[in-house]
């Protein structure tokens, strides 16, 4: 979507937001036009040959690069980076979910609710080879330390709040911070491999458009031959 776009938009927002009610309509009369020509504009582009190196590829590139980042700068998580919960176990079990990534398939993750809340806190399925072992360690009753991610800092990895990072107990570590990491290291690496194609493919499209629209100007430029005395 073009920046101008969202300029407008943030015009309209602040208009409305300082009471001026004409520079409001105005505004958003104007994004609501400029909006309806984008969209008449992606109409008539998606039935050509160049819809998906111009638009669809370069929307993964940005969706495969977000993952990637986001991914980098979790492997970097320290245990002071989380937010730590102390609290009383409630209830502790293996639950099923619906899962949306895995086409809509169930998935079974170990959830914790403590007694300072009604929240359930989910470790991943991927760790599913510890369950046991933190079942026995850990019941109803005890006493225990969960780590997860603030609210900014799942919404920029592109996870869930209540996600588990490192489980403690009576000054001993049940789950380890380092498991978690390792696992999003492996995402990180299919993130940054989709990445890079996405962005190979888009760069070759793009020169190549450049290239065609250079020899098009310049064929536009040069006069044609003038004709011979032979030409009828």
């Amino acid at each position: 979507m073009p920046l101008w776009w969202l300029g407008r938009f943030a015009t309209f927002l602040l208009s409305i937001s300082s009471g001026h009610t004409a520079d409001s309509w105005l505004a958003a009369t104007s994004v609501t036009q400029e909006m309806i020509n984008w969209l008449k504009y992606l109409r008539n582009e998606f039935g050509k040959k160049s819809f998906l190196n111009r638009f669809i590829v370069p929307t993964a590139g940005i969706f495969f690069t977000w993952g990637f980042l986001g991914h980098l700068y979790m492997t970097n998580f320290q245990l002071n980076d989380l937010t730590p919960l102390e609290g009383r176990i409630t209830y502790i079990d293996i639950v099923p979910e619906k899962s949306i990534s895995q086409s809509g398939g169930t998935y079974h993750p170990l959830m914790i609710r403590l007694d300072t809340g009604s929240e359930l806190y989910r470790l991943h399925e991927e760790f599913k080879f510890k369950f046991d072992e933190l079942l026995n360690q850990v019941s109803e009753g005890d006493v225990v330390t969960l780590y997860k991610r603030n609210r900014t800092q799942a919404f920029l990895t592109w996870g869930r709040g209540n996600d588990i990072f490192q489980i403690d107990s009576n000054n001993t570590t049940l789950f380890k911070l380092e498991w978690m990491l390792n696992y999003k290291k492996n995402q990180m690496a299919t993130f940054g491999i989709f990445a890079v194609i996405c962005w190979i493919a888009y760069s070759v499209y793009w020169i190549e458009r450049t290239r065609n629209k250079k020899v098009a100007a310049k064929s536009r430029s040069c006069p044609p031959p003038p004709k011979s005395k032979y030409d009828r």
